[in-house]
């Protein structure tokens, strides 16, 4: 897995994908894709009214949002991490629902969550960060 951990605004950025099996052989090269973060994410917030709730009878964070209607959004993804000093992981595919549920193998901790918006366009854009706490 890659994240692109320091995208720069209004950049377009181009990535590809090969694989490599345990022979160190390589693939063909995948098809290319392009994205580009906007130009400023503080003045456009795509995302609001994020929460997330723990269920503790499914042992799932059940997390949900709204998103404004200026943009035309093509789909989702949630990320989260479980230490501040750790990085973001993808935990979704594109996903087109304004929702969704992360089963959580541990009975206790710090969770945190961010959504990334990707729009018709290929603009990008990352919610503010929702931390919530399981005891």
């Amino acid at each position: 897995m890659f994240t692109d951990q320091f995208p720069e605004p209004g950049i377009k950025y181009n990535y590809y994908l090969i694989a490599c099996d345990s022979s160190n052989n390589l693939s063909v090269p995948s098809d290319i894709r392009t994205a580009r973060i906007l130009a400023d994410n503080k003045e456009l917030d795509l995302v609001n009214s994020f929460t997330a709730k723990y269920n503790k009878r499914s042992k799932s964070v059940n997390l949900s949002w709204k998103v404004s209607e200026q943009e035309e959004i093509k789909s989702f993804i949630v990320y989260r991490k479980m230490d501040e000093t750790e990085n973001f992981k993808p935990i979704s595919g594109n996903i087109k629902k304004t929702e969704f549920s992360d089963k959580i193998d541990k009975d206790e901790g710090v969770f945190y969550y961010r959504i990334s918006v990707i729009t018709k366009s290929n603009n990008i854009q990352y919610s503010k960060t929702e931390t919530i706490t399981i005891k």
